[in-house]
């Protein structure tokens, strides 16, 4: 294919990497006439005629030379298409691990020139080589990546389906990655975000399941009380119960965690219709210990069906397929949380975040009979959150 137009005359070159420093005229120059060249001799050793052969074993390192060269000039889009030279010549030797990495380099570089759609394409590439040498787990790991690319790209809802189908399979997998657990609620996150309440339980389910497996304890107990707040979320309370009852005596030590805690308070104040014990199960300090998107969720819990408002539109409608009625705005989406999530440092005075939380609560509940988005809720709970990383254990 015809190589994409240099970057226009006039125009600052980017750096190596998106974000990165400029280069400076005469290195670009160098770069630039360096990948030209390599493309050139890579090129040739692909020929085919009367008296030769294509040579892809030869051809594919000068493709490859070019890409990097292309990416040090910033000249991201020819980046990727050496790149995807490079791959041709390696499925032609059948090199499906090579292909892989050939597709995940040229996804980098889609990503640096900002094509999020493309470079979630090249990642669903990248994972079906990977399944075609039989790595699943590498597989997996490059879908969530084009997920992720989705997501930013403004296909939200598709990015949701294709997380949740990657990784509801994990739940009964008995050879998943160590990254599953962090894939897993992902995926949950990003189907909160999306308002697609049954998505987020089957991913939250799967996620219970693998976190028990890899006896992830914490990241187990959490997914349990998310199970939880999801379906009263649907105002499934016969479920919620049911499933309640089962994770206390399938999950050692579940019983008396913080996060059982909060199921068991949300869960008498549906039995018992008590919208005060409601009100004060939400505000609970155990209740910041869950994911955010799950937190936002909690805050918008009520007992009349279709009744929630402001936090409703951030996952708690209640409609029967588990989205928002279309009534309902859909939030604008957060931007998607990093991969892996670890402790802070943060601290403080247990008293002091003990008092943030119960007016950042209170302040939620006061909001909720008003109009807005959960924007303001994800405002208020930021700075609670943050001043807690420093009580709470890591993973």
């Amino acid at each position: 294919p015809a190589a994409p137009s240099p970057t226009p005359a006039g125009t600052a070159p980017a750096g190596a990497r998106a974000g990165g420093p400029p280069v400076s005229a005469a290195v670009r120059e160098k770069k630039l006439k360096e990948a030209e060249k390599a493309m050139e001799d890579g090129s040739k050793y692909m020929k085919q005629s009367f008296f030769h052969r294509p040579e892809p074993l030869m051809a594919g390192p000068f493709f490859e030379r070019a890409a990097k060269a292309f990416t040090a000039a910033g000249e991201h889009a020819r980046s990727r298409e050496a790149w995807l030279r490079s791959v041709e010549t390696n499925r032609t030797l059948d090199a499906q691990s090579a292909a892989a990495n050939g597709l995940r380099m040229a996804a980098r570089a889609a990503v640096d020139g900002g094509e999020h759609g493309l470079a979630a394409q090249l990642l669903r590439e990248c994972a079906d080589a990977w399944r075609e040498h039989g790595d699943e787990n590498h597989a997996v790991e490059y879908l969530m990546q084009a997920a992720a690319q989705l997501e930013l790209s403004g296909a939200a809802d598709e990015a949701v389906t294709l997380a949740v189908a990657t990784v509801a399979p994990l739940a009964t997998r008995t050879d998943a990655s160590p990254l599953a657990v962090d894939q897993l609620r992902t995926a949950v996150g990003m189907a909160l975000r999306r308002a697609r309440l049954r998505d987020a339980l089957t991913a939250a389910e799967a996620l219970a399941a693998v976190a028990q497996r890899q006896t992830l304890q914490n990241s187990e107990f959490k997914a349990l009380a998310t199970i939880t707040v999801i379906q009263l979320a649907l105002h499934d309370v016969v479920a919620a119960e049911d499933a309640y009852m089962r994770h206390l005596s399938e999950h050692a030590g579940y019983a008396a965690a913080r996060e059982s805690e909060v199921a068991e308070g949300l869960l008498a104040a549906y039995r018992n219709r008590d919208s005060d014990a409601l009100e004060r199960a939400k505000e609970n300090r155990a209740v910041t210990y869950l994911e955010r998107d799950v937190v936002l969720l909690v805050a918008g819990l009520s007992l009349s069906v279709g009744g929630n408002t402001k936090a409703s539109r951030a996952g708690g409608g209640g409609a029967r397929d588990g989205r928002l009625p279309e009534s309902a705005p859909a939030p604008a989406p957060a931007p998607p949380p990093a991969p892996v999530v670890g402790g802070g440092g943060g601290g403080g005075d247990e008293d002091d975040v003990d008092a943030a939380i119960q007016r950042a609560m209170q302040d939620a509940a006061a909001g909720l009979g008003g109009s807005g988005d959960a924007a303001d809720l994800s405002a208020a709970l930021d700075g609670v959150m943050a001043g807690l990383d420093g009580v709470d254990a890591p993973m």
